[in-house]
C-alpha cells in the first residue's frame, strides 16, 4: 500500500439566490464566488438565482422549492430579506421540511448603496431560530445581539456543515442566466 497523496475532488456546494434586482443577484454571485478564492476555503459555488416575486406563484415557487432542496445556502440578495410577505414565509416553510443538506444556513447580501445599514426583518431571524438554521449577514446587515444565528460575515466566510468533502477545484462551474429578470 503507498502513501501517495490523494488528487483534489471537485466539491460543489449549491447556492440558491433570492433577489430583487440584477445588481443584487450580481453582488450575491460575486460574493458567493470570492468567498471560495480565501486559502483555507476549498469550495466551488453552483448557484441558482430566483427573483422574488416569482415565488409567489405556485408554479414557479415549486420549481424553486426543487431547485433548493439540496441547497447548502439560501441567500436573500438586496433588500428581500427585509420584507419578508407571508408568501416567502410559506416557501421557506416548505424548504424546510423537504430540504437534504441538515446543516444548510440562510444568508442577507444587501446591495443597497446608502451609508444606514439595513436591519434584516425580525422575522427571518426568528424564523432561522425556530428551524436551527444559521444565518449570515454581510457588513451592512450585521446584528449583534448575542445569538450564534446572528453572527457572521461574508468577509469571513462561515461554510454550512456539510456531508460534501470541501476540496481546491480549480475548474469553475457556470451556470445560465434562466431566471436572473434579464429577458423578463
Amino acid at each position: 500500500m503507498t502513501n501517495e497523496p490523494k488528487a483534489p475532488q471537485d466539491s460543489t456546494m449549491k447556492a440558491l439566490i433570492i433577489y430583487d434586482d440584477f445588481a443584487s443577484v450580481m453582488k450575491a454571485n460575486s460574493s458567493l464566488q470570492s468567498s471560495a478564492a480565501y486559502p483555507n476555503v476549498n469550495v466551488q459555488w453552483s448557484i441558482r438565482p430566483w427573483r422574488v416575486d416569482m415565488l409567489k406563484f405556485p408554479p414557479t415557487a415549486e420549481e424553486a422549492l426543487m431547485d433548493a432542496i439540496d441547497a447548502h445556502l439560501i441567500v436573500f440578495a438586496g433588500r428581500s430579506a427585509h420584507s419578508f410577505p407571508v408568501w416567502l414565509q410559506d416557501w421557506l416553510e416548505h424548504w424546510v421540511k423537504c430540504r437534504q443538506i441538515e446543516g444548510a444556513a440562510l444568508a442577507v447580501i444587501d446591495a443597497g448603496n446608502s451609508e444606514t445599514p439595513l436591519s434584516p426583518q425580525p422575522d427571518l431571524t426568528q424564523f432561522a431560530r425556530r428551524h436551527g438554521l444559521n444565518v449570515i449577514f454581510d457588513d451592512r446587515g450585521a446584528l449583534n445581539d448575542g445569538s450564534p444565528h446572528s453572527a457572521g460575515s461574508l468577509q469571513q466566510p462561515q461554510i454550512p456543515k456539510s456531508p460534501i468533502p470541501v476540496h481546491k477545484s480549480n475548474t469553475k462551474s457556470y451556470d445560465g442566466y434562466r431566471n436572473w429578470g434579464i429577458n423578463e
